[in-house]
């Protein structure tokens, strides 16, 4: 990319300060030189720097770096001064290497002999941006001196400073042109700045910047540095533009969405619930504009394990996405899954497993049984029928699920263990003890062969062996296996986690089935005491803990 002659004119012209200063700021080194070369060398050596004047002035000051580099030393300011002008003449003709050459030197100079702060050598460095602009090959140079030139500038001058606004605003453009979003945002973040204190917060080019660098912390995922600016800007527009207009309604939704995004979901479900009241009684509940804050709602109050409310949302998402698509597109096929989950929860379990059918039926027709978003709809069935003890169809569902991911996936598929692992647990729900242990050991050893032996998932399949091994009558095996479940897990997991919780429970019935009456009472102590803290006391594994104690105990 390489800037072109209008692009480069432009900063030019943006930089008139800069340049009418730099005339001024060579007055006095030039004056003194005509004054004590003699020669005759006009007194405007000055006046030749402006731009109808660059054909004549390059052999003027050719001649009069001649004379310098005679009669003064290499490093003298006079020298370094002429050295620049001549460059600045070099380039406005077009000489562009040159120019460069020369400038180069001249920063080196001025950095040398006046300092890294001095304003020649700021000037320098801004000269030689602007020579480098026009050397294609050199562009990436160029900004990185003008990136150095901006940051000097800001330091030495000011934020606030004409030409440091100009540098920027140029830098700006290049970020932007290249993608570079991360070296963009702190130049348009003192953009923001300068603006506000010069415009004020609500000027047109203030809101201009405000919503430019919102964009940018969005592109670059930076949700949570984007929320104040989304949060004035929805101020502005309903204060403006009053409620129910369209960029007011536009603001809340992003301040909702970046919200939500940066983990502040509490933040985020009033305002989505806000916009999509404004949708429903502006542009009506089967809307475009509406669909898609139904959808996220549906997720949150979801997440929220607000299933009544979920169950609504999800409710009036299918019917659209029926009468829209029909009843066989993906998009109906995912809200009829996320409507089943919804109906699991509220306790209308046949609603939730016809719908699960029905998926099932449509998948298997259009994907084929061994599609992974058919196994997917069969393993939600699955659960389904475990939870609420049709154990049997649960079995069924996980042994064609686990055919399927050993043929397509193999046996040491991840998700080939997880099957395996649920059906152990399926065979155990049934009496199925021997199966059980099985599918539980390959489980294990799969998990950990591929995971790793402390891979949560690994301890996972280790407790579910423990347990098996429990029902089963198995309580040696089960006491040492349980010991170092309950160990591995609380090392990896923390001690508080459900799953070393779950084990530790575990380990004092095992304890208490094999008449180690002291043991058990002591483990289950500690585990009813971890699961009030951490569960609270009226919580159904608190209870379920506190009655094995009150067993252990009368034992």
């Amino acid at each position: 990319m390489s800037i072109s002659p209008h692009e480069h004119d432009h900063l030019a012209h943006q930089l008139a300060g800069w340049h009418d200063g730099t005339v001024r700021l060579y007055e006095d080194s030039l004056r003194t030189v005509a004054q004590e070369l003699g020669s005759g060398q006009p007194q405007t050596l000055a006046a030749l720097l402006h731009a109808e004047k660059y054909a004549e002035a390059v052999p003027v000051f050719t001649g009069v770096l001649t004379y310098c580099e005679r009669f003064y030393d290499a490093d003298d300011e006079k020298t370094i001064d002429v050295r620049t002008a001549l460059a600045v003449c070099l380039d406005q003709l077009g000489r562009h290497d040159e120019a460069t050459t020369l400038l180069e030197g001249s920063l080196a100079d001025n950095e040398r002999v006046r300092g890294a702060d001095s304003r020649s050598t700021l000037e320098a460095r801004e000269h030689l941006a602007l020579a480098l602009l026009n050397l294609p090959d050199r562009l990436e140079d160029a900004i990185a001196v003008m990136g150095q030139a901006l940051l000097d500038r800001e330091r030495i001058v000011g934020l606030d400073d004409a030409v440091a606004l100009a540098l920027r605003d140029r830098l700006l453009t290049y970020y932007l042109q290249a993608e570079r979003d991360e070296l963009a945002i702190p130049l348009l973040e003192r953009d923001l700045d300068t603006a506000e204190r010069v415009h004020g917060k609500d000027h047109t080019e203030t809101v201009r910047t405000r919503k430019g660098l919102a964009a940018l912390y969005r592109a670059t995922e930076r949700y949570a540095s984007e929320i104040p600016l989304l949060a004035y800007d929805l101020v502005v527009c309903e204060r403006e533009l009053g409620p129910d207009h369209d960029d007011t309604i536009e603001a809340r939704f992003q301040l909702a969405w970046s919200s939500w995004q940066s983990g502040r979901a509490h933040d985020a479900l009033p305002l989505f619930e806000h916009v999509l009241d404004d949708h429903e009684r502006l542009r009506g509940p089967g809307h475009d504009d509406t669909i898609p804050v139904r959808r996220i709602l549906s997720h949150l109050y979801a997440g929220f394990e607000l299933f009544d409310k979920a169950t609504d949302q999800c409710e009036h998402l299918l019917a659209h996405y029926e009468r829209k698509f029909g009843p066989q597109r993906d998009e109906t096929l995912v809200v009829c899954n996320n409507l089943a989950h919804a109906y699991h929860k509220t306790g209308r379990i046949q609603e939730a497993i016809d719908l699960h059918q029905r998926v099932l039926a449509i998948r298997t027709d259009t994907l084929g049984s061994d599609h992974p978003d058919t196994l997917t709809t069969l393993h939600n069935m699955a659960a389904i029928f475990q939870q609420f003890g049709r154990h049997d169809h649960g079995v069924d569902c996980y042994e064609q699920i686990l055919a399927a991911r050993k043929r397509v996936l193999g046996p040491d598929d991840p998700k080939t263990l997880f099957t395996r692992d649920n059906l152990g647990a399926a065979y155990c729900a049934v009496g199925r003890l021997d199966e059980a242990i099985e599918q539980h050991r390959l489980a294990l050893a799969g998990r950990g062969h591929v995971l790793g032996p402390e891979h949560p998932n690994t301890l996972t399949s280790s407790h579910n062996l423990a347990f098996a091994l429990s029902e089963a009558g198995r309580l040696d095996e089960a006491i040492t296996l349980a010991e170092r479940t309950v160990d591995d897990r609380e090392r990896v997991l923390g001690p508080d986690h459900p799953g070393a919780l779950s084990t530790r429970h575990l380990l004092g019935r095992a304890y208490h089935k094999a008449g180690r009456r002291d043991a058990a009472v002591a483990t289950l102590t500690r585990a009813l005491a971890d699961r009030v803290r951490v569960f609270g006391e009226d919580h159904q594994y608190t209870a379920v803990t506190r009655e094995a104690l009150a067993r252990a105990q009368r034992a």
